[in-house]
């Protein structure tokens, strides 16, 4: 216990250290900076975690080969390096300072905005009619036995594309604010989504991507009361959503009150640090499998090498036509065993447990350093251009993913923008390759000089002003 407690307090200085060099550094007062998401997934992934193994929980015992207090703190000092190798990345980048650049004509700026947001409205109706279809099949045959649903299990696409009228409501607002139908469309999507899934990220994700949206949207991008609040109640509506969901799907919405029930005991068990409850909720236990994932690691002998990220090259190719592709986590299936099968059963690794397992430690410092930079260098390409822009529109994309890569590891970079988040890569995509978003020839004369009317975008508030 004693080592646990000191584990969590090093923790916590280390939390509160970071969060006072990254606001005096002025990188923490954008709350579209991805520091702020990181450090999020660090405290709920491991902070939290800890203080939850001070109360009365064990770590998860629920494996032949049960975790041992050792190998928590094992993980928990890996998450502390790959946190200390992304603060380093962050401080010394320091915030983005914005160089002054030409005015852009009113009439050119409005332009592109609406033929970008009429692209983008188009492409939110075609993703929305494929989403209803591929809801409405499995509509179908959520009647039917589950090994009938051939059709409807017999890849990923179909099944992720029922996720895709949320997300097509999420480029709507993304476009064109929070309008009262877009956001009863984004509710409905969410409850047809819960009575037909077996994934939470189908409604968390899209609803993190609104309120990433919603911020960018904001003249003036400052924190306030309700992006706290917001975070806390999509962390909270995490633990109760999966059971929420299964109930949905046997009983129907007959028995409001159960689902209540059901909700509020699930949220209890993820909040619980009570020995009733042993190694607590599932939804807590990323930082001891990750540990156990480091074991499992060292056992199996010899470092991967940067090869766990091959299966990424052959993604694209439908498991139906390949039936013996490699899956995305084949190494974890190769060091597992009998006693602890984490891989069969598919537990993640995250970014430390994948780190570890390619280079060791120095591969938890590597993979911290490449995270940062890659996001770093989006945000601050995003950061050139109004909110109404492919170029926002895809960092916020990769902004969501944020959450995905650090819990599962490197492989969510690709699949989620191709799997989960892939209405909004098509459309983009399509804006691309149709040229409905130009960029503006440079002018080489201020636009107010010239004589004509202009207007210049401010970064710092995120806003465009008449010059």
């Amino acid at each position: 216990m004693t080592n646990l407690f000191e584990a969590l307090v090093v923790d916590i200085v280390l939390v509160v250290v970071s969060v006072i060099v990254l606001y005096y550094r002025g990188i923490l007062k954008d709350p579209l900076h991805p520091a702020g998401v990181f450090l999020v997934c660090h405290v709920v992934v491991v902070t939290l975690r800890l203080g939850q193994l001070n109360g009365q929980l064990v770590p998860v015992n629920w494996l032949a080969w049960p975790v041992s207090v050792d190998e928590v703190i094992r993980a928990a000092h890996g998450a502390e390096l790959l946190l200390l190798s992304m603060m380093a990345v962050w401080a010394t980048a320091g915030p983005y300072q914005p160089r002054r650049q030409t005015a852009t004509p009113v009439a050119v700026c409005r332009a592109e905005t609406q033929s970008f947001e009429r692209a983008i409205q188009v492409s939110a109706v075609i993703c929305l009619l494929v989403g209803l279809a591929a809801l409405a099949s499995g509509i179908r045959e959520a009647n039917a036995s589950y090994d009938s649903r051939e059709t409807f299990a017999a890849t990923a696409y179909v099944l992720g594309a029922t996720k895709w009228p949320a997300w097509a409501f999420a480029m709507l607002i993304f476009a064109k604010g929070l309008k009262p139908l877009y956001v009863a469309g984004t509710i409905i999507s969410f409850g047809l989504i819960l009575a037909t899934s077996t994934s939470r990220y189908g409604v968390i994700l899209p609803a993190l991507f609104i309120a990433l949206a919603t911020i960018s949207k904001r003249p003036l991008r400052r924190w306030s009361l309700w992006m706290p609040i917001g975070a806390l109640s999509l962390w909270l509506a995490w633990f109760p959503l999966k059971e929420v969901e299964g109930q949905i799907r046997e009983e129907g919405l007959s028995s409001v009150g159960t689902l209540f029930s059901t909700a509020f005991e699930s949220l209890q068990l993820g909040l619980s640090r009570g020995a009733s409850v042993g190694s607590g909720s599932v939804d807590t236990q990323y930082l001891d499998i990750e540990g156990a994932y480091m074991t499992l690691a060292d056992l199996y002998g010899q470092p991967f090498y940067g090869t766990t990220i091959l299966p990424l090259f052959v993604l694209p190719v439908p498991r139906n036509i390949w039936p013996t592709k490699p899956h995305l986590d084949e190494y974890l299936r190769q060091i597992s065993t009998t006693a602890r099968p984490l891989g069969n059963i598919q537990m993640v690794p995250g970014l430390v447990g994948e780190g570890y397992a390619n280079f060791r430690y120095p591969g938890i410092v590597l993979f911290g350093v490449v995270i940062a930079l890659l996001y770093t260098y989006t945000y601050r390409w995003a950061a050139k251009t109004r909110h109404s822009s492919a170029r926002r529109m895809f960092y916020l994309l990769l902004l969501t993913s944020a959450v995905l890569v650090y819990r599962d590891g490197l492989y969510s970079l690709l699949v989620f923008p191709l799997a989960v988040g892939m209405p909004i890569t098509l459309a983009l995509l399509s804006i691309y390759i149709s040229g409905k978003v130009l960029p503006r020839k440079k002018d080489s004369r201020p636009a107010a000089l010239s004589g004509a009317p202009g207007l210049r975008f401010n970064h710092r508030r995120g806003s465009l002003h008449r010059l």
